[in-house]
């Protein structure tokens, strides 16, 4: 079970990361979020996603090792 959630957890903050990257300008003209980081450069798209590919890739690698093949496809299919 806390592999599952760990694996899931992991998947979660993937697409989290690929939703600001993708969020960015529009977060820019929002006083809300104008100041996360990928709105003021303080990191940049490439890092981002190199951060997103590594939450991914660890996540795949927990579930499909620890849980199952078929868990891993579906959390993939939902990111």
């Amino acid at each position: 079970m806390v592999f599952g959630a760990l694996g899931i957890w992991l998947a979660a903050a993937c697409a989290a990361v690929i939703n600001h990257v993708l969020d960015r300008r529009a977060d820019a003209h929002m006083a809300r979020t104008e100041r996360r980081p990928l709105p003021t450069g303080s990191v940049g798209v490439p890092q981002s996603l190199v951060f997103a590919a590594i939450l991914g890739v660890t996540s795949m690698a927990i579930l499909i090792t620890q849980i199952n093949g078929l868990t891993a496809v579906l959390t993939l299919a939902s990111l």
